[in-house]
């Protein structure tokens, strides 16, 4: 690995990761998720993530499902959809809905055999009980970084932006998620993505969770 490997990966883990030891809440994230074309260079996403906590919120709190469209160009895919996200807590369940627009690129620039995707994501969000929409950007950058022919090192981090107090939701920097994991092929186009993601939000305790991600690419 070269040196500039070295130090991109080092720096996303330094600038990423400063709460990791602070993280205080053992959760289990599962997501699976599935995409391919349909039709020209049309595709097709289809996504669920089912995260479990402990202590008071034992158990699945919140499940979150979601549908894409999207168009790829050479480099760029432009994407819309919708998320339903389903959170559970007191024996009871509160439903948020989403549209959502994403801009990606899977290979924004590469350093050695480092390569550097991003994605921005904006979403507008509609809950339960709260009136007005909230509106969130949500920008994201991941590192990969091929080490044998059936391993990648994986990082990535997301902020979370919240435009406005509409829904409920507070104005400003609201939330920060950080991964760090590894991912392996177990089938033809299916692989797994396996590892650690640590949550800070604003005014609430900093979680860390494994994270376990199964993917089909069709």
């Amino acid at each position: 690995m070269s040196s500039k490997c070295h130090a991109a990966l080092g720096a996303i883990l330094l600038v990423g990761f400063p709460s990791l030891a602070h993280a205080d809440d053992a959760q289990i994230w599962l997501d699976a998720n599935a995409r391919g074309p349909i039709a020209g260079r049309v595709e097709l996403g289809v996504e669920t993530t089912e995260r479990f906590g402990r202590g008071g919120d034992a158990g699945l709190y919140e499940s979150e499902n979601i549908a894409m469209l999207g168009y790829r160009f050479d480099r760029v895919t432009v994407a819309a959809g919708y998320v339903r996200d389903i959170t559970y807590r007191g024996g009871g369940a509160a439903i948020e809905q989403r549209g959502r627009q994403d801009v990606s690129m899977d290979r924004l620039a590469t350093i050695g055999r480092l390569v550097i995707g991003a994605r921005l994501r904006m979403e507008e969000r509609w809950r339960d009980g709260l009136g007005g929409t909230g509106m969130r950007l949500r920008p994201f950058v991941r590192l990969t970084l091929p080490v044998t022919a059936d391993l990648r090192l994986l990082a990535s981090h997301e902020s979370f932006v919240n435009l406005g107090s509409g829904a409920g939701q507070r104005p400003g920097y609201d939330r920060a998620r950080d991964f760090i994991g590894i991912g392996v092929p177990l089938a033809k186009r299916v692989s797994a993505e396996i590892g650690y993601l640590n949550q800070w939000t604003r005014g609430a305790p900093t979680a860390g969770a494994a994270s376990f991600t199964l993917a089909w690419r069709w």
